[in-house]
């Protein structure tokens, strides 16, 4: 059976690309608020930092948390932290201290959304489909990333311009991903046969 026809696959296929469709629209929009704030690269700089930092960091314990914990749900509390950070950009007045707040916030709730959905994939696949798999999954961060920096960010923020229209949107989109997440099923590693075992 293909794989998209595959209801698990399909449903963890959905939830990457409306997530990272919103991922990427944030990380864009936040260099160039922080650029048309300060007007100084080094503040878009460090704004890149931030986004990588807390990545490089959370990513340990995500990884941990993602061993630990039921898969789904830590997509499902990842995406809504998104969606989360996103209502409180919308409540306050933006500036320079926001916009890194928010970036460290999304970029550390991002790792343990990304951290879960990369462990699932195995657990929901047959070993030999695995690979099509990666593939269609790269597949689904180049189309998401495409349309989240080439159309989402650019037609919120220089047709409408409105930066807080666009987090509304992302938020959303967060909401989306996450109870899409729910549908994803049993997350158990299908049965496989070692070599001297039993199936």
């Amino acid at each position: 059976m293909p794989l998209l026809q595959q209801r698990p696959f399909r449903m963890l296929s959905y939830t990457r690309f409306f997530s990272r469709v919103a991922q990427n629209a944030l990380n864009f929009a936040l260099v160039l608020l922080m650029t048309e704030e300060t007007g100084k690269a080094f503040f878009s700089s460090l704004l890149v930092l931030a986004l990588v930092v807390p990545s490089t960091v959370a990513g340990i314990v995500a990884g941990s948390a993602a061993d630990s914990f039921p898969k789904r749900l830590l997509v499902l509390v990842g995406d809504l932290a998104r969606a989360a950070v996103c209502l409180y950009f919308l409540r306050g007045e933006g500036g320079v201290a926001i916009y890194y707040a928010v970036a460290v916030l999304l970029a550390t709730a991002t790792q343990f959304a990304s951290a879960a959905e990369g462990a699932i994939l195995p657990a929901i696949v047959q070993r030999d489909e695995l690979a099509r798999a990666n593939a269609i999954s790269q597949a689904v961060g180049g189309g998401a990333q495409l349309l989240g920096l080439g159309v989402l960010t650019p037609v919120m923020l220089r047709v409408f311009d409105s930066e807080r229209a666009l987090f509304a949107v992302c938020a959303a989109l967060f909401v989306v991903a996450g109870a899409q997440a729910l549908f994803i099923g049993r997350t158990k590693s299908p049965t496989r046969i070692e070599i001297g075992g039993e199936p």
